[in-house]
């Protein structure tokens, strides 16, 4: 049965068909502007120079947006201070940067949608209910990461670890020793585990997936044909992120045609200027208008923020300033990570890089499977494990550890201590007070906690009201 299109699938495409020709050929130059001064560093040089004759810099590049619409954009933006000033007065509504910053904040609600619209309350509600929890804990924990985190709910891996190497990996990925070949056996077991997913988990929650982790989608010369069928299955196209988009331009070409009907963004990883040069290059600014250049060069005018995860973590001290201790992690996903080569199943979510968890998320089980039968009772046993949807008796009863504990008139507040701005507040006056003293200063479970609270005069469905909603808002620390 062909999937219905949903919201999030139709939402990109919808919002490109409502401009013009000339509006899309617009943005597309405007944002070519912004790539080249960001991360192009002979452009910067000549736009700095050359500020009274801007048209002719813009004509050596084939491009010609007004370029005086660009600056405000870059003193936004990027604090941008080494351009006249004054010169783009009057210019914050002009045309071109008007409909730059609508795009711009269309780009924003969609990344929104893609964490909204992932839900599967009705076909499969312990995990939504897990995965809520996730949410909610990093969102106060991990910082500025928190807002840039869509929290898909499965990757795909299609390949045995990386031929790249970044330095500055978040995620350690291994050296590459081998992909998943497009056979009639492997294509069989991939449209399997994705009807699979799809009936158990809902066509919601499969559409936030994406095919790639600490593995390069470039690796793995098949990696388009799967895409087409992860469009069959779910009629969406799941985006990637590309580290060696030159390595072959027909392979990229042939990713960024997938499914022309239900565009999405895609991202090229630049590691060095001139690579820059040859994408600019090879593609015209309208074939990348779809596509982010994430500038990771040390040319680039601000070089995206690198998380302390990962191997980035084993860099000397002096290299260390390279990092942002805002950005707590680069991992995304609160679900499943499916590596299709090991036959490895990984129950993830966020979390703060540390010792404790260096690669910047959690691992809540890890299991292998044979075939697509075990495949389907491992995923079960997983989520009948990690997913129960109430306290147990023998549970023990922590607030999570970030939290931090005061009372108030009419109960008591939990705030996280890594972000003091996120604060709960827990009303039920006096009962609620004696059950947080408790959970505070005594270590046990959810059975003795209650007939501590019994001891004190307090009702037991009132303590059970309480924990209850504390652990569904996830304010209790994971067992």
């Amino acid at each position: 049965m062909k999937t219905k299109k949903t919201k999030l699938s139709t939402l990109y495409g919808d919002y490109l068909n409502r401009l013009t020709h000339a509006q899309k050929n617009t943005l597309a130059e405007y944002k070519r502007a912004v790539e080249l001064y960001c991360g192009n560093q002979v452009f910067r040089q000549q736009i700095r120079l050359e500020q009274g004759n801007f048209p002719a810099v813009l004509r050596q590049y084939g491009l010609a947006v007004d370029f005086r619409s660009v600056i405000p954009w870059l003193k936004l933006r990027f604090g941008e201070s080494d351009l006249i000033e004054g010169l783009a007065d009057g210019l914050d509504q002009h045309p071109d940067y008007v409909l730059w910053l609508d795009y711009r904040a269309f780009l924003f609600s969609w990344r929104q949608a893609c964490r909204d619209e992932n839900q599967c309350r009705e076909s499969h509600p312990e995990f939504h209910a897990w995965r809520m929890r996730q949410m909610t804990l990093c969102d106060d924990i991990l910082q500025s990461s928190a807002t840039a985190i869509t929290h898909p709910s499965f990757a795909f891996e299609l390949s045995k670890g990386c031929s790249v190497n970044c330095w500055f990996c978040g995620l350690s990925a291994d050296s590459f020793t081998g992909y998943f070949a497009y056979t009639v056996e492997n294509l069989r077991l991939w449209q399997d585990i994705l009807d699979y997913l799809k009936q158990t988990f809902g066509i919601h929650s499969l559409q936030s997936g994406f095919c790639y982790w600490a593995t390069d989608p470039t690796d793995n010369p098949d990696y388009t044909h799967f895409i087409q069928d992860f469009i069959g299955v779910t009629n969406i196209v799941p985006q990637s992120t590309l580290a060696k988009p030159m390595r072959s331009v027909q392979w990229t070409r042939r990713l960024l045609n997938l499914g022309a009907e239900l565009p999405t963004i895609h991202r090229f990883s630049i590691l060095t200027a001139k690579e820059l040069a040859a994408v600019h290059a090879e593609f015209t600014p309208l074939e990348l208008l779809n596509v982010e250049l994430v500038m990771q060069h040390k040319q680039a005018q601000k070089v995206v923020s690198k998380a302390k995860a990962g191997y980035a973590r084993k860099l000397p001290e002096k290299a260390q300033k390279l990092l942002s201790e805002e950005h707590t992690t680069i991992a995304c996903v609160s679900g499943f990570l499916i590596n299709l080569v090991t036959k490895q199943i990984q129950l993830i979510a966020p979390r703060v890089a540390s010792a404790e968890y260096p690669d910047g998320f959690k691992i809540f089980d890890s299991v292998t499977f044979e075939g697509i039968e075990d495949f389907k009772q491992k995923i079960d046993k997983i989520t009948q494990k990690r997913m129960s949807q109430s306290l147990s008796a023998q549970t023990q009863i922590k607030f999570r550890a970030d939290l931090v504990y005061q009372l108030t008139a009419s109960g008591f507040s939990l705030a996280s201590s890594n972000n003091p701005t996120r604060i709960y507040h827990v009303h039920h006056g006096k009962p609620a007070q004696a059950l947080a003293e408790l959970i505070v200063n005594k270590d046990v479970s959810l059975k003795d906690l209650i007939k501590m609270t019994v001891n004190q005069g307090i009702p037991v469905l009132k303590t059970v009201w309480i924990l209850d909603g504390l652990f569904k808002k996830g304010l209790l620390a994971e067992q």
